[in-house]
């Protein structure tokens, strides 16, 4: 310890303190992705930092539905969603053309227009 004059050990009754301020973690929001490799399905859910966002229950579970999960997987998702790891959860077995669907034309027009219908001239008459 200095006293005020550069005088070590001095009584002067001064301290001097430094005072550096942590700088502030960055806000950085959850994130979650749902992937196919090696023919497992894994859920990475990233957590949040700083001020951020978690992940939204409901954001994962509109994502979730699209995907014929098996019974009993929901407490994988929702246990990872709780506690975020940051590394792939495996969610079921099975290749990403098993998670697509097929999708026909009622569905497609769902605004209630009709599909076009062939018209008398794009018919072609046998000669």
């Amino acid at each position: 310890m200095e006293d005020s004059q550069g005088d070590p050990g001095g009584d002067s009754g001064k301290v001097k303190i430094r005072v550096r301020a942590r700088p502030s973690e960055p806000r950085v929001d959850g994130t979650f992705l749902i992937g196919c490799r090696d023919g497992l399905f894994h859920l990475i859910i990233t957590p949040s930092s700083g001020d951020g966002r978690p992940v939204e229950r409901e954001q994962l579970e509109a994502a979730l539905s699209g995907l014929p999960l098996p019974d009993g997987v929901d407490a994988v998702w929702e246990a990872e969603l709780a506690n975020p790891s940051g590394r792939p959860v495996v969610l079921m077995e099975g290749h990403s053309s098993e998670a697509t669907r097929t999708v026909d034309a009622d569905e497609l027009l769902k605004d209630g227009s009709e599909a076009p219908a062939a018209s008398e001239e794009d018919k072609s008459e046998p000669e």
